[in-house]
């Protein structure tokens, strides 16, 4: 089963956040997998950045 983070558990540490990035990039993070590499943090931080735009044309209307 899949645990959700609460509100009770805190804030994301930046390891937490950083894997989230890598996500939205490809990355499959299961345990044997070694650390995110440029390219799929890049090609998250792409993403996200397109989700931005998203929501900021979608909230300025």
């Amino acid at each position: 089963m899949i645990k959700k983070k609460t509100e009770t558990d805190g804030p994301a540490s930046l390891s937490e956040c950083l894997v989230q990035i890598a996500k939205l990039g490809g990355y499959l993070a299961r345990a044997s997998d070694p650390p995110p590499g440029n390219t799929v943090m890049w090609r998250g931080l792409a993403r996200l950045s397109d989700i931005q735009m998203g929501f900021n044309l979608n909230t300025a209307q």
